[in-house]
């Protein structure tokens, strides 16, 4: 097990106060004036070495199976839980060959703040897409790890997923796109959706599958290799209190369900991270009451394909106290080239608030 704790106070607010009356003190030095520049110097604070302390933000591998390539993109999420929810814009990445975190650079611009976020990285590219702020997004960017920048989609000229929350993504390696399905919108109050689109080349494709995984939001995705070779849908939410077990399979054309068997069922999950490690299905955190998030899912679960469309599910063991030290409401994103399962953040209701965590804490 290898843990990598940050210490940071949960508020750090710096409040200051300039007053002037009657112009009797100068807003900027004599010698600024002087110099005709008017500005403040610039800030000597160095800047970050890890992402701040955050939740409801989005997290995930961009699948390379080579540790000098391998990055673990992280995008949004919430700060803190005063009045206005600071919502972070910053955009990080996780380096496994050392173990570092780094502040990505995005270029010119790049998304707002935002939360519960869809996020897909593969093939040199990062693709997020919706998410909240004040209200459901219907926003689409795009990621190049070899530009080190942000560009976005017109989604008033072209077509895009409608504005929506809690969407599933995941890079398909096979069809090389992106794909995503559900979420929480709709124009008339909240709405689950069931829409599935692929997004290649700059360009959203709405999918026309015969069947398809009831609506829902919160779920989560990721791709799986053979014998499964797609998309493989797991769980989220129906509504507010319908928690589902369910797992479907995208094969580029229609959604296939898959079957259980074995004495073990499926966990009922909302919020979770799901990931392949080349053998098995892995299911991590996630929210088990539907009513609230105060009993996080604190069991690693696993599920075996024994075909293209079956399997069972089993539990992982704790043998070293890893997944035990895994805050509530962590995310985890999982590195190929190493196999290792890496959460980070967190958050859960305190006597005085929301309690917000900035831990890294890396299972094999």
């Amino acid at each position: 097990m290898k843990t990598f704790l940050t210490s940071r106070p949960f508020l750090n607010w710096i409040i200051v106060i300039v007053a002037s009356l009657a112009l009797e003190v100068p807003l900027i030095s004599a010698d600024a004036q002087a110099a005709g520049r008017g500005k403040p110097p610039p800030s000597t604070d160095p800047p970050p070495t890890t992402p701040p302390a955050r939740f409801w933000h989005a997290f995930t591998g961009n699948g390379s199976n080579n540790v000098g390539a391998s990055r673990l993109f992280l995008i949004g999420g919430n700060g803190d839980d005063t009045a206005d929810y600071e919502m972070y814009a910053d955009f990080w990445y996780y380096a496994v060959d050392s173990h570092q975190w780094v502040l990505a650079p995005t270029g010119r611009s790049k998304p707002s703040g935002r939360n519960h976020a869809g996020l897909s990285c593969g093939a040199g590219e990062c693709v997020t897409s919706n998410g909240v702020r004040g209200s459901p997004l219907k926003e689409t960017w795009v990621y190049s790890e070899r530009a080190g920048a942000w560009s976005q989609i017109n989604c008033r000229k072209q077509l895009c997923p409608s504005a929506r929350q809690n969407v599933a993504m995941a890079y398909d390696q096979d069809r090389f796109y992106h794909l995503l399905f559900g979420g929480q919108g709709g124009t008339n109050g909240p709405e689950n959706m069931s829409d599935t689109w692929s997004f290649a080349g700059g360009t959203w494709t709405r999918e026309q599958p015969v069947s398809s995984p009831p609506p829902r939001w919160w779920a989560a995705m990721t791709y799986v290799g053979p014998p499964v070779g797609g998309i493989v849908l797991f769980g989220g939410l129906q509504g507010y209190v319908d928690l589902l077990d369910d797992m479907w399979v995208w094969d580029g054309i229609d959604w296939q369900p898959v079957v259980f068997s074995g004495d073990l069922s499926p966990p009922s999950l909302y919020g979770h991270s799901v990931a392949w490690d080349g053998d098995r299905l892995l299911v991590t955190g996630g929210y088990v009451d539907p009513t609230n998030c105060d009993t996080p899912n604190k069991t690693v679960w696993s599920f075996t394909f024994d075909g293209a469309r079956s399997g069972k599910w089993s539990k992982e063991p704790d043998t070293t106290g890893c997944y035990a030290s895994v805050k509530p409401g962590a995310v985890m994103a999982y590195d190929r080239s190493q196999k290792l399962k890496v959460f980070f953040g967190g958050g859960e209701n305190g006597p005085n608030g929301v309690i917000v965590y900035d831990e890294t804490v890396i299972c094999e």
